[in-house]
């Protein structure tokens, strides 16, 4: 309460104080606090909408985030500008080598020795269940489908056999991969450093961009983790790096093509959103940056043939069918489910059948197997490919059950995605070691992939899970494990830009912006993995916007002078 109030006194004369953005940030966070305590606590908006007395509270412990807000964005304002946190010149010794002397090699050594002994310790590498199970699929232990990347799998699969086919195991397949992936992402990492500094960010910024990618232990866990989602972070990171790089020095050169191109190939063959992520910036990109359409030949280009090739060809010549169509549909399944659960009287006989035939269980059983926060017990059950016809029937029964009860369907959807903009939301799972996933054991064999640890002794992967495990639960640094505080800081650049009307830089954001709405269409709620990209892209967004900035600043001298 004494440093509440030492803050409130430290603004009370700031010339910011009526500032509408500020007030509208705040606003949105506050109310994010409320709705985002009361699914967190009760499943439901009781907490908001339970009679008068509570909705007067509500609107009370609303008006106090508020203020909260408003005045600690404030105070780092104040204190920016009074400790001089904006200072973009390196001092001493050790900053001087690192981020003028050795921009790229200095930034890259770091990461690199931070990482290597988890490397050591976790070698070959950590396996993700889903990466598992495209494994598993080439292996052909499960039938192929779309539903993971085809050409992933068909990777991973290579992998496989070059490793068996040599050694007799599937270690080496996972530790190639695994190797190579850390090592591009050491690699991208100093690369962002470097263009941290073309972007002349403040830095407390660049040391703090530094300590998180190299100390923090999620970037080395999944960097070092076989699954889509990693390497799909660290290529849409070097993706936005390259084009930040061509729009400060404005031009292009020959490797900055070569670079779009692959990134593009990876980023739609990593996760399958990744060609609509690339298709709408590129889109963007020509609105934004006229002169500069010639980006989009590489990126589209390689995007398109690739595509081509596997859906296409390869697909078709392999008979493998489209994903699930449940994929697609978590929210409205996830409507349905809770509609099941709350009004199973309301439901009429037609429906009843109908749904029983697409969801391929009764109503009753399906409320039951409802989960808030995880669509899968739904989506799962739902018929794997229906038609047109069928789809389209759902719907109208979809949107019959919305006008009967439209307060369920939007109660579903914010207890399915709350934990995107609510901080306190923990990350739902996958935080350091998959190692947990093999219940600790040294050796792995279920009779189609076998692997073990090289090292024996178990207390130093342990010691690496519990240190993760306390920093995710330190004060202010282990919000950094949450993705609804990530999401605060994009929200909070994007309305920075907006405020200075920097439309064109909004650019940047795109891709991260594109991953929130993906996220909250995704199959489960606050989950750290899809949420990568985001994070990754973090202190380069906030970079970005100081240098939009800064150059408003220079173009405001202009025209005066």
């Amino acid at each position: 309460m004494a440093g509440i109030a030492c803050m409130f006194y430290a603004v009370r004369e700031h010339p910011l104080r009526r500032n509408r953005w500020i007030s509208a940030l705040a606003l949105f966070f506050g109310i994010c606090m409320v709705f985002g305590r009361s699914y967190y606590d009760l499943g439901n908006w009781n907490y908001i909408f339970h009679g008068k007395l509570q909705f007067g509270l509500a609107c009370f412990v609303v008006t106090g985030y508020y203020w909260l807000f408003r005045k600690f964005i404030l105070l780092l304002k104040t204190a920016a500008d009074r400790w001089n946190l904006g200072r973009t010149a390196p001092k001493g010794k050790i900053g001087q080598w690192l981020f003028a002397g050795h921009p790229f090699l200095g930034p890259l050594i770091v990461t690199a020795v931070s990482g290597l002994p988890f490397m050591i310790s976790f070698a070959p590498g950590l396996l993700q269940a889903d990466a598992m199970e495209q494994m598993w699929t080439y292996l052909g232990s499960f039938p192929w489908t779309g539903h993971h990347p085809v050409a992933y799998t068909w990777l991973l699969g290579q992998l496989l056999h070059i490793s068996r086919s040599l050694f007799g195991g599937d270690d080496f397949a996972i530790l190639l991969y695994t190797v190579t992936q850390s090592v591009v992402q050491w690699t991208v990492f100093a690369y962002g450093s470097y263009i941290l500094g073309k972007l002349k960010a403040p830095i407390m910024l660049r040391w703090f961009a530094l300590l998180y990618f190299a100390l923090y232990p999620m970037w080395q866990d999944w960097g070092f983790t076989v699954v889509k989602d990693s390497l799909y972070y660290i290529v849409l990171l070097l993706f936005l790096l390259v084009v930040v790089h061509i729009l400060i020095e404005d031009g292009i050169r020959w490797y900055q093509w070569t670079l779009l191109a692959v990134c593009s190939v990876a980023m739609s063959h990593t996760r399958n959103n990744g060609v609509y992520v690339l298709a709408l910036f590129c889109g963007i990109l020509v609105l934004a940056y006229r002169k500069y359409w010639k980006l989009c030949i590489p990126i589209l280009l390689s995007m398109f043939l690739s595509c081509y090739l596997v859906q296409e060809v390869y697909m078709v010549q392999k008979g493998i069918e489209s994903g699930q169509a449940g994929e697609a549909l978590s929210i409205p399944l996830q409507q349905t489910a809770r509609y099941a659960r709350e009004h199973y009287e309301d439901i009429t006989e037609e429906e009843m059948e109908f749904l029983a035939y697409l969801c391929q269980k009764d109503m009753l059983s399906l409320g039951e197997a409802y989960n808030p926060e995880i669509s899968d017990p739904v989506k799962d059950s739902f018929l794997p490919h229906p038609t047109s016809e069928e789809l389209a029937s759902y719907f109208r029964v979809w949107l019959a059950q919305l006008v009967r009860h439209p307060d369920t369907y939007i109660q579903a959807f914010l207890n399915h995605t709350y934990g995107y903009f609510y901080p306190n939301r923990k990350a739902f799972g996958d935080r350091i070691g998959y190692y947990s996933l093999f219940q600790g054991k040294q050796y792995w064999d279920d009779g189609v992939l076998n692997y073990k640890f090289m090292v024996e002794d178990r207390k130093i992967r342990d010691m690496f899970e519990q240190g993760a495990y306390w920093v995710e639960r330190l004060p202010l640094i282990g919000m950094l494990y949450s993705c609804g505080f990530h999401n605060y800081i994009l929200i909070a650049c994007t309305a920075f830009l907006l405020a200075k009307k920097r439309y064109r830089e909004l650019l940047i954001l795109v891709p991260s912006m594109l991953t929130v709405l993906v996220c909250l269409v995704s199959p489960v709620d606050a989950y750290i993995r899809y949420m990568l990209p985001v994070m990754a892209a973090m202190p380069l967004n906030i970079a970005w916007c100081c240098y939009a900035a800064r150059k408003e600043k220079t173009t405001e001298k202009e025209q005066i002078a």
